[in-house]
């Protein structure tokens, strides 16, 4: 398991690097009760090593195994990427010596899925995408767009991605973002796989399609239906014809 993974990180010079603290995340045990019943949790913080700082997403694959991601820490070699095997009572730091020397020092990991207890994507900031397929001990790079990655033009920031299998996922975000012109219109980003990332296909509406130009934060799929969220009340979901927009969300009411 991946306990057997080795602690690579150095002593700090105080000699605490390892000790673990509580920051940033929190897990929640539910209580089940009879279907009669309302179920009641905690939530509670959890002990995490001191590398991990800021976390932006989390996935559990089921009450065992899940992985969360953020903001590496290169000076403490610790790639920004942590995995549970036990429910999230214990998280493991993944080492940067586990990904490719080339990972770029402006890495920062907005989006995790684990399809399977084996797989692992990771992705964010200027496009980055990386894979595993042993539980975090061995990575590769899969390309998401054939645009240039990294500073100053950082093209494609994914927000938010959604695997059902170990081959087949979307990611979503927004387009075009420049750190000189951060308010410039992000036309929204949308790529699929079906081969374990190997290749990607760019699902982006045209520039036309969706006036407004929202990034996408979000993409889920349940029951064979693939939909996807983000800024000026967009809400899509997935057709034969492609990604069809819904017009206003908002207007519809719930009825009691």
């Amino acid at each position: 398991g991946l306990a057997d993974i080795p602690h690579f990180f150095p002593s700090s010079a105080h000699g605490i690097a390892m000790k673990r603290c509580v920051i940033l995340l929190a897990v929640a045990f539910i209580l089940l009760m009879p279907a009669t019943h309302a179920q009641v949790g905690t939530w509670f913080p959890l002990p995490l090593p001191l590398e991990v700082g800021h976390l932006y997403d989390i996935d559990m694959l089921n009450s065992t195994y899940g992985a969360a991601c953020g903001v590496p820490d290169f000076n403490n070699h610790f790639s920004g990427v942590i995995i549970t095997t036990d429910g999230g009572n214990s998280w493991i730091p993944i080492p940067i010596l586990f990904f490719p020397t080339s990972l770029p020092t402006y890495a920062v990991w907005r989006a995790v899925s684990m399809p399977d207890e084996n797989t692992i994507y990771v992705a964010g900031d200027s496009a980055l995408c990386y894979m595993s397929s042993d539980q975090g001990r061995s990575w590769v790079q899969r390309i998401t767009t054939t645009k240039t990655p990294g500073p100053p033009s950082g093209f494609a920031t994914i927000h938010d991605m959604h695997f059902i299998s170990p081959s087949e996922g979307y990611m979503v975000g927004d387009s075009y973002f420049t750190l000189a012109y951060p308010d410039i219109a992000k036309p929204p980003f949308i790529v699929h796989t079906t081969d374990f990332g190997k290749t990607f296909t760019d699902e982006s509406p045209p520039i036309t399609a969706w006036v407004s130009q929202p990034a996408l934060l979000s993409v889920h799929h349940a029951n064979g239906v693939w939909a996807l969220c983000g800024e000026f009340s967009t809400v899509a979901v997935l057709s034969p014809n492609g990604w069809i927009r819904q017009s206003n969300p908002s207007s519809n009411t719930l009825e009691v």
